[in-house]
């Protein structure tokens, strides 16, 4: 798979990655995973490059006098709620189905799992829904200098976390 063993910086020199490795390589889940990182990797710099000078010190980094939540999150849910805006903590949405035509949303409401049982959100042609998809950190596990991280659940027990993310 590699081009002869593990290579020096110097010997890799100026080669493209696809000089390093056979086809084959490309065509893996490894390869799939750390191109799909270095992907997000280009976006994060491409989104922060005007820091890069301050980097070290960290002064351009917005930062708010209290936590996130109750600095931004709190005030803006506030607004939102004296607007009319109704929220449903808790609830595990089952089924969200996309609009299409003027009657669809009355015909066809939201089916929504609450914490303990079933109920229907019916939406509105003039109703403006936004979901939140889950965590990118739900059942993640942290390891330490000493010991691995906690095994990932597998995909089934996963589906009853807490989140359901």
């Amino acid at each position: 798979m590699l081009a002869g063993p593990l290579q020096s910086e110097k010997t890799l020199g100026a080669k493209r990655i696809d000089e390093c490795f056979d086809k084959s390589f490309f065509q893996t889940k490894f390869w799939y995973m750390w191109d799909t990182i270095a992907v997000e990797f280009r976006r994060y710099v491409h989104r922060f490059i005007q820091e890069f000078p301050r980097i070290n010190t960290l002064a351009g980094v917005d930062r708010t006098p209290y936590n996130q939540y109750d600095y931004i999150i709190r005030p803006i849910e506030i607004y939102l709620k004296a607007q009319g805006v109704d929220f449903h903590y808790e609830t595990k949405v089952t089924s969200l189905s996309s609009f299409h035509g003027s009657n669809y949303c009355k015909r066809n409401p939201f089916y929504i799992l609450k914490t303990a049982a079933t109920g229907l959100i019916h939406v509105e042609l003039h109703d403006i829904v936004m979901v939140i998809l889950g965590s990118m950190t739900a059942c993640s596990s942290i390891g330490t200098n000493n010991s691995p991280p906690k095994a990932l659940p597998i995909p089934d027990v996963a589906k009853t976390a807490p989140d359901g993310s």
